[in-house]
């Protein structure tokens, strides 16, 4: 398992079996997003996660223009515009694999830009992994994952894991 992933999970913000899904997510090069408020620690997860891929061809975005087929990641920090979704949406539609975050400062909704990134594409291999970070008695945890995918129909389906 990856040293700050395992970080993660022993300063306790995280469980082993959650640290395997991210792990194993990370590994097949699926998208990953690390979703929270600053305060419930998404920015460490996002460097960690961002961290895990580093054995892959990565691309830094900071422009849309940046946005590429000619990676196996697109890395999507928190950027200071207005657009962020925009941003989210056309790397969605890459066909690079997405790790970044989605905060209070940058709404969105993944099935609305999974939906749409299907109509642009007819790609129905996405899988996006939606890791949810937020304070338990004020202490910062990973609370939820879910994964975003496309279902046998075409259909964008959300599954809850269970922990």
């Amino acid at each position: 398992m990856n040293p700050m992933l395992q970080k993660q999970v022993d300063s306790e913000f995280m469980t082993q079996e959650q640290a395997e899904v991210i792990q194993k997510a990370v590994d097949a090069k699926d998208s990953v997003i690390a979703s929270g408020h600053r305060s419930a620690a998404v920015r460490p997860l996002l460097a960690t996660l961002m961290a895990m891929t580093k054995g892959f061809n990565t691309k830094k975005i900071k422009e849309l223009e940046d946005i590429t087929d000619d990676a196996d990641y697109l890395l999507l920090p928190g950027l200071a515009v207005e657009n962020f979704e925009e941003y989210v949406q056309k790397s969605v539609e890459a066909k690079p694999s997405l790790v970044t975050i989605k905060e209070p400062e940058h709404p969105y909704s993944m099935l609305k830009i999974m939906k749409k990134a299907l109509k642009a594409t007819g790609n129905k291999d996405k899988n996006v992994w939606l890791l949810e970070c937020r304070k338990i008695d004020n202490v910062p945890h990973l609370v939820e994952i879910q994964r975003v995918h496309y279902d046998e129909k075409g259909k964008v389906a959300l599954d809850k894991l269970e922990f």
